[in-house]
């Protein structure tokens, strides 16, 4: 089996790569986050229009992967991802499960409730030299850039990269500049 591993989480994905980073540390050699928070009240949470929309399972499959796209992306770039995949984010938004969703919601609320989220965990680890990058699009709705600077100052010791004009799913905007990033990261 895989004994050590680099680590990286994207939105919610960033909330199990902390907590997991915490439960096995000894097996983990680097942990990237990617347009994530540090939880519990320290994190800055999204405007309530944008929790409405994201949370918001009416109408067809067409019309919540297009409110889907529209927060993942600045507008520019929703409407080229709408005509290149938006039929491919509809049929997968027809095949969730309702029961998974609204699990998805509770674990949200958890994070944003908890006493003692794991960045206060991460951040000895840090200290220590545990390595640790985040990257945020600066124009992202869903999870606020500013949570990638609360983090960094969290933890002390790691590196920050936003990508200005990148949305939440900014990996998509700008594939070769963070594969660049994380491989300059992974090298140190």
């Amino acid at each position: 089996g895989i004994e050590t591993f680099n680590l990286a989480g994207w939105s919610m994905g960033g909330f199990i790569a902390q907590t997991l980073v915490t439960r096995i540390p000894e097996r983990v050699r680097s942990l990237t986050l990617l347009s994530t928070d540090g939880g519990g009240s320290s994190a800055e949470r999204r405007a309530p229009e944008i929790e409405q929309a994201l949370t918001n399972k009416g109408g067809s499959p067409e019309e919540q992967a297009d409110r889907l796209i529209d927060l993942l992306f600045p507008p520019d770039f929703a409407t080229q991802v709408k005509a290149a995949a938006g039929s491919v984010v509809a049929d997968a938004r027809s095949r969730l499960d309702p029961a998974g969703l609204a699990e998805q919601e509770r674990a949200m609320t958890d994070w944003y409730e908890s006493a003692d989220p794991p960045i206060g965990r991460i951040s000895g680890l840090a200290r220590d030299g545990f390595p640790v990058l985040t990257a945020h699009g600066l124009e992202d709705r869903v999870i606020p850039a500013d949570n990638s600077r609360i983090i960094s100052a969290a933890l002390g010791n790691s590196w920050q990269a936003t990508f200005p004009g990148g949305g939440h799913a900014f990996m998509a905007q700008e594939p070769e500049r963070l594969s660049s990033l994380i491989s300059l990261f992974l090298s140190r």
